[in-house]
């Protein structure tokens, strides 16, 4: 299993409203061959984000650290 799997992630939009999800499965592009991340919302929507994005958006694992936010 990816270690990314069921991650927490937070994401700012550019208007400052943060979104708190979690990554719901990983695959792997068939042409580009990237890990593509998807992510589902606790409100319902859901969204895609290469490796690279998803790093700047996990969240602590309960170490009382504030979440990392990424601007949109």
């Amino acid at each position: 299993a990816d270690p990314l799997c069921h991650r927490q992630i937070a994401f700012r939009e550019a208007g400052g409203q943060v979104h708190l999800g979690t990554v719901a499965h990983i695959a792997v592009g068939a042409v580009s061959g990237e890990r593509l991340c998807h992510v589902l919302y606790r409100d319902g929507d859901e969204q895609h984000f290469i490796f690279e994005e998803i790093a700047a958006l996990l969240r602590s694992d309960g170490d009382g650290a504030r979440p990392h936010l990424a601007a949109a």
